[in-house]
């Protein structure tokens, strides 16, 4: 979800901090898009973005579903008994 998120706060800024690059001109939204995805971001490194949002949701599902895994392998009864040592 966090990805998510930043994801769409980083559109929001390049959307409107680019906006008063295109004073006068007409373009669609479809236009306006191209120009900043195709021009103005040409030599972002699209690869090594998405390899380090993979590496980031990897990450995050294991931090979230490690410690579950362990409460989850035992039985109730062996459960209830760990808490109490």
């Amino acid at each position: 979800m966090s990805l998510i998120i930043i994801h769409l706060i980083l559109f929001l800024i390049l959307f409107f901090t680019s906006m008063g690059d295109l004073a006068g001109f007409s373009v669609g939204f479809a236009g306006y898009m191209e120009d900043i995805f195709i021009y103005k971001l040409m030599d972002y490194p699209w690869l090594l973005h998405l390899i380090v949002c993979i590496i980031y949701f990897i990450i995050t599902v294991l931090i979230y579903y490690m410690p579950s895994r362990s409460i989850t392998s035992k039985y109730p009864v062996e459960n209830i008994r760990s808490l109490s040592r």
